[in-house]
This record gives structure tokens, C-alpha cells and sequence, in this order.
């Protein structure tokens, strides 16, 4: 099944969607009691409608699954909702997406998997990772993802971990996306120390039909290491999803210091060039139609 290169085939820039557990904060989700996952079950609708608020721009929508691994659900006490959460969780992207975009090409689904532990914590073993992972995968796959994402991963091992359960679950495209930090003006790594180099090689070794990085600032700075993974991998498309910076509180509420700004995001589609673009934690549906908007301009009709 190859539904995410065909559709890039088809378009030089394929826009995904923003943020899920910022915007589910500040519809008042408190993350030192429950986890965003749980809203599939718990808060069903407002998972509907802020697919179908991403769904009036983006191409790809991602699964409200991010922490719904078995390992990760069980630091909660909740590995025993594995199953709902995930099956839920492509549902109400499914639901999102006919309410959204009703008359357009349907939004393809992307089943998102994050880390699934601290790769500090080896309490976890790789055993019990590979076996969760490919749980969660299977999940998604039997209740209609288009695609596999993992995303967020902090360590090169534990990403082809989670790719090679993908692979032993399921026959659909997997893309790998890394949280990259700067090291300094030009450089980054992985949380856990992996270049650049060898975290998107390890990826594409493990099976990755698309890779990229997520959650770093949409700030003129992040054109080093789109060069960097550009230089990587050649003119194949790439994955990225920025994020507005690092939370501050402010007035009790969350503040993000770089909201994206037309002129960085048009610099940013430059550079990428061939790939997938949209926003992480503190975008939402108005950063979204900003992006759809520039790349509309770009490519009118």
C-alpha cells in the first residue's frame, strides 16, 4: 500500500495537521491527572470536531494515539483501554475528516505511535517494546490508518524498534519523525545523542518510507537542520512538523513563544522543497489554514 507516496507523487508540499494535546489543554485537560489519549473514549466528540477543524485544510490528519502504546498506557493504569483507545482513535479521524471536508479528497489518516518509554528507563526492555509497538500498530492498521507514523523519538534505537514492529504488524507505509534540539547555531541531535545523520539513517535501515523531525521551533534557525536532513537523504520528500517553542505560563494559561509567522513557514517550504509540512505542539487549526493558504498561493488552482 503506498497511499502517502502516491499522494505525494502527486504534490510537491503535502500539508498535515498541527498540535492535539496543546489544543486539548487548553480545552482544559489537566496532564498531571489524565493523558490526552483518553479523550478518545472519554471526550469523543471534541476529538471529532478538532479533526474536522483540521480537516478544512490539512491533507493528513494524525490519530489521537500519540501515548497509546500498552507500555505507556500502563505508567497510567490504563493498558487495559489499549485497544479502545486506538480503534477510537482512527474513528474519530475518520468522523473529523467527513465533517471538515466533506465534498474534497478525503484527509488520509496517519495512526500516530510515540515513545514508549524513557530510553534511560531500562526497566522497559526492547522485548516488551517491540511487543507493544507492534500492538499498537496492528490496532491502527485493522481499524483503517492509511499509514504508520511514529513520531516524536528521542533515541535511534528505539525508533527502529518501533519500526520494525510496524513492519512485523502491518503492510502499510511507515514515515519515522525525530524530536531533534539544537546543540548549537548549526547543529542538532536527538535527545538521546544521535546525529542527525545516524538517527535518519537508522530509520530508513528499519524500514521508514518517509522521514523527517517534529517538535523543534518554527524559528529561522530550523533551516540548518532541514540542510542537514536534506543532504541526508536527496531529493525524496521529508517529514516536518514544527512546533510554536517551548510552553511558558502566563495568566494561567500556556503561552508559546514563536507562533508561526508567514515569512518563517515560506523559508521553511523552501528549504523542504519535496515533503510533508504542519505544526506540533501550540499550533492548531488557524496555523493550519495559514500554511494551506501559502501553499495555495505557491500553487494556484
Amino acid at each position: 500500500m503506498s497511499a502517502l507516496l502516491d499522494r505525494l507523487r502527486g504534490a510537491r508540499i503535502v500539508l498535515a495537521d498541527g498540535a492535539w494535546g496543546s489544543n486539548f489543554i487548553a480545552q482544559g485537560l489537566d496532564t498531571a491527572r489524565e493523558c490526552a489519549d483518553l479523550w478518545n473514549v472519554q471526550h469523543p466528540g471534541r476529538v471529532a470536531r478538532l479533526a474536522a477543524a483540521y480537516a478544512r485544510s490539512a491533507d493528513i490528519l494524525t490519530t489521537n494515539t500519540f501515548g497509546a502504546s500498552r507500555a505507556r498506557l500502563a505508567t497510567s493504569g490504563l493498558e487495559t483501554l489499549c485497544e479502545s483507545i486506538n480503534m477510537r482513535g482512527v474513528a474519530l479521524a475518520r468522523e473529523g475528516a467527513a465533517l471538515g471536508n466533506p465534498d474534497g479528497p478525503p484527509p488520509l489518516i496517519a495512526g500516530s505511535i510515540g515513545p514508549a518509554r524513557d530510553p534511560r528507563n531500562t526497566s522497559v526492555t526492547e522485548a516488551t517494546l517491540f511487543t507493544s509497538y507492534r500492538e499498537q500498530a496492528a490496532l491502527l492498521a485493522e481499524a483503517g490508518a492509511d499509514f504508520i507514523l511514529v513520531e516524536s523519538m528521542t533515541s535511534a534505537r528505539d525508533a527502529a524498534i518501533a519500526l520494525e514492529a510496524a513492519r512485523a504488524a502491518c503492510k502499510l507505509e511507515i514515515v519515522c519523525s525525530f524530536a531533534f534540539r539544537a546543540v548549537d547555531g548549526r547543529t542538532y541531535e536527538t535527545w538521546c545523542g544521535d546525529s542527525v545523520e545516524t538517527a535518519l539513517g537508522a530509520a530508513i535501515n528499519a524500514g521508514a518510507a518517509v522521514v523527517g523531525a517534529n517538535c523543534a521551533p518554527a524559528t529561522p534557525s530550523l533551516l540548518n537542520l532541514v540542510e542537514t536532513m536534506r543532504g541526508c537523504i536527496g531529493s525524496g520528500p521529508i517529514w516536518l512538523k514544527p512546533n510554536a517553542g517551548q510552553p511558558v505560563q502566563h495568566d494561567g494559561a500556556l503561552r508559546y513563544p514563536h507562533p508561526f509567522e508567514a515569512a518563517n513557514i515560506e523559508a521553511l517550504l523552501d528549504a523542504l522543497g519535496h515533503g510533508v509540512f504542519g505544526g506540533c505542539c501550540g499550533t492548531g487549526p488557524a496555523a493550519i489554514a495559514l500554511i494551506r493558504d501559502l501553499l495555495d498561493r505557491r500553487n494556484p488552482g
